[in-house]
């Protein structure tokens, strides 16, 4: 996607900003914290300030995520949730979105404890609260959302087969081939184990999750995409990519995603809770559990995107100035160092 000029972007928010009948002019627009996905800016005018952010478009990536955040949020206004921005305007033609601003600081690393998974907690219950549900009907599917158990394992195996493509052009590239064969081994031992495991219980691999086991996930759901208020209560961001999802890929993204790590020591707590809203939890936990290491391969593959050419241009929109060498380089560790708990014995879930 081009640079948008400074006098574009002026003109693009001057009319976000009257679709949400703001009439105070613009006084300043600073650009925000580069994200992994798109451009975020904050509007500052005389009275208020706003949020607008300006979305990635790709003929090689066709995630609507301007209709998924937009949808998602104006859902979540609907049913009273105040954890998240309220959205004021859209432009899907320019690809931008007004929404609320949120003043705040980040949550990091080591910062995760009870007070923070009871507000990720209750924030999923209100999403799925059955009064409110029915207003969903018309959301789209999350991101890579699955409601098989086959679907599960072909969108991981769609993610082994994008990362077998990788044309090594330098050194880091050449690492993270070599790499990529491991877990590729692992994954094809690994599936093989579930698909005894689906066998052994007598349920069928094809068989879609009934509609009342769905969930509404906001998906890439953790606290690298949440905000502390000043007074402490906790808000979340960023819904691309949410929609209606399996629970059980809802509770693994949470716990899999590793820029804010959540302590498994809270897993048990956190899937009793988010289950027992639904019908069966028992059943619905036992899935959970087939598929948590699947999700952990995932989620290696997922921090390796950026060895693709579509996910480097990606974060390249959102962050003109990174440097892709060392970007690939820090996502490799990740992905190893995350590759190496999952085959440690004594890490997992008890």
């Amino acid at each position: 996607m081009s640079v948008v000029s400074r006098h574009d972007l002026e003109t693009r928010v001057t009319s976000l900003l009257k679709g949400a009948d703001i009439s105070a002019p613009i006084e300043e627009i600073i650009p925000m914290q580069a994200g992994g996905n798109n451009r975020t800016y904050c509007i500052e005018t005389a009275n208020a300030r706003y949020a607008v952010k300006h979305y990635f478009q790709h003929g090689g990536d066709r995630r609507d995520r301007l209709h998924s955040e937009y949808a998602f949020l104006n859902y979540a206004e609907h049913a009273e949730i105040t954890a998240v921005p309220r959205p004021l305007a859209q432009n899907p033609h320019t690809g931008m979105a007004l929404y609320e601003y949120i003043a705040g600081e980040a949550i990091q690393r080591g910062e995760v404890g009870q007070a923070e998974v009871d507000a990720a907690i209750a924030f999923f219950l209100a999403l799925n609260e059955p009064a409110v549900r029915q207003e969903a009907e018309k959301l789209p599917a999350a991101s890579e959302a699955a409601f098989s158990l086959q679907e599960h394992l072909d969108h991981i195996e769609h993610r082994t087969d994008q990362l077998q493509q990788i044309e090594a052009r330098d050194e880091v590239d050449h690492e993270g081939v070599a790499f990529i064969q491991s877990i590729v081994m692992f994954w094809s031992h690994y599936r093989g184990r579930i698909l005894e495991e689906v066998h052994r219980m007598g349920w069928l691999i094809d068989q879609p999750l009934a509609v009342d086991q769905r969930c509404i996930s906001p998906s890439d759901f953790g606290f690298h995409n949440a905000i502390r208020m000043p007074r402490g209560e906790i808000r979340f961001i960023d819904f691309e990519y949410a929609g209606w999802d399996d629970p059980a890929k809802s509770i693994a993204d949470f716990f899999c995603q590793p820029a804010v790590p959540v302590p498994l020591d809270y897993y048990s707590y956190f899937e009793t809770k988010v289950l027992s809203m639904f019908e069966e939890p028992e059943r619905l936990k036992l899935r959970t559990r087939l598929l948590w290491t699947a999700y952990q391969i995932k989620w290696c593959c997922i921090t390796l995107n950026v060895f693709l050419s579509v996910h480097m241009e990606r974060r390249r929109f959102a962050n003109p100035q990174i440097d892709p060498l060392a970007l690939k380089r820090d996502q490799l560790l990740k992905a190893q160092t995350l590759f190496q708990t999952i085959k440690d014995p004594s890490y997992g879930l008890h």
